[in-house]
């Protein structure tokens, strides 16, 4: 039973194994066993079904969703010892014009965009603002950094990365286990 959907190819996951213990029982020619492996490893290696897609579009946006909602807290001096004095200083002192504003923008678009983002409301959108708050993080605050977080001062790995996952929500969408497709769907 194969279908296809966002361009892979699909397959109950109780066919992924079907026919794979008949392989260890029964000894056909040598020719036809390795047939029989291929299929079923193929099968296991490349298949889906729509349900894991949405599952795992869930499990990307509530990960990423929460992360970006402890930031903006973290901005606000909730979590962690940062807060906005210190993101606005740190912003100004990098040469950033209207740090004060800048700071608030960058802390709504993650404490606004990652609540939405986790459940599913208009993600391409958040996904968008999160995208710049991104871009600016890895190019402007982690200037001179190199890529590693762990450089002295700190690389642009996780912004850059945290971005290039916004990319994804925005290309492939939230999936149907959101509140887009809840609310949206069929209209």
């Amino acid at each position: 039973m194969r279908t296809k959907s966002h361009g892979r190819r699909l397959c109950h996951p109780a066919v992924l194994f079907s026919g794979g213990w008949k392989f260890f029982r029964s000894r056909p020619a040598p020719a036809a066993r390795v047939k029989s492996a291929t299929v079923d490893l193929t099968s296991y290696l490349t298949a889906t079904t729509p349900f894991l897609f949405d599952l795992a579009l869930l499990i990307l946006r509530v990960a990423l969703g929460v992360c970006f909602v402890v930031h903006g807290l973290g901005k606000l001096g909730l979590v962690g010892p940062g807060n906005m004095a210190g993101f606005t200083g740190w912003l100004q002192s990098l040469g950033l014009p209207f740090p004060a504003l800048q700071a608030r923008v960058a802390m709504l678009s993650e404490l606004v965009g990652g609540a939405l983002i986790t459940v599913g409301l208009g993600t391409r959108l958040a996904a968008l603002f999160c995208l710049i708050a991104m871009i600016v993080a890895a190019t402007i605050g982690h200037k001179g950094g190199g890529y590693l977080i762990t450089n002295d001062p700190p690389g642009n790995e996780y912004a850059l990365n945290l971005a290039i996952l916004m990319v994804v929500l925005i290309l492939v969408g939230p999936g149907s286990l959101s509140l887009d497709h809840l609310l949206f769907a069929g209209r």
